[in-house]
């Protein structure tokens, strides 16, 4: 990354350069990264009170082209799912819901390969995601079918 260091005027702008390893560039599905922004202290320190500083974790995700999130449901249990993002990209989910109220403590995230199981009401028939577009600008819904596999036996239903 460069430049590593630097100082931003209020309201001023920093652009910073991120170069990929050509092993990361090769792979077929993207790779997750955080990037660290912290604030250093001043030279000199008021004695008027604390410092506080500020530090930030961003999500950045080297793209790869033609990926996206897929997904799939299973059931876990009698009273819930397990969503698995079977895609090459990571999917933003914005909610997850059942029966019309989203389920509790959603991932902001889910990326390729991870999965996180919730409580879900068999009764009510299909799990509602709401997923951000990679840019973050579009929302989309969709509803993947969950009862009728439970109820059936069926432990796999697929959705993208």
């Amino acid at each position: 990354m460069a430049p590593s260091v630097f100082e931003i005027a209020p309201g001023g702008q920093q652009i910073i350069r991120i170069a990929l390893a050509p092993v990361v560039r090769a792979r077929k599905a993207e790779t997750p990264f955080r990037l660290l922004v912290r604030e250093l202290p001043p030279p000199v320190r008021t004695p008027n009170g604390p410092t506080i500083l500020l530090e930030m974790s961003v999500p950045v995700f080297a793209s790869v082209r033609g990926a996206a999130p897929e997904f799939t449901v299973r059931a876990a249990g009698a009273s819930g799912v397990t969503l698995t993002n079977t895609g090459r990209a990571h999917a933003r989910l914005l909610q997850v819901g059942a029966g019309g109220s989203p389920t509790p403590k959603t991932p902001r995230y889910l990326l390729p390969g991870a999965s996180v199981t919730r409580p879900f009401p068999v009764s009510d028939g299909a799990l509602r995601l709401t997923v951000a577009d990679a840019a973050g600008l579009r929302a989309s819904e969709q509803d993947v079918p969950v009862a009728a596999a439970v109820l059936a036996g069926d432990p796999v239903l697929r959705g993208r």
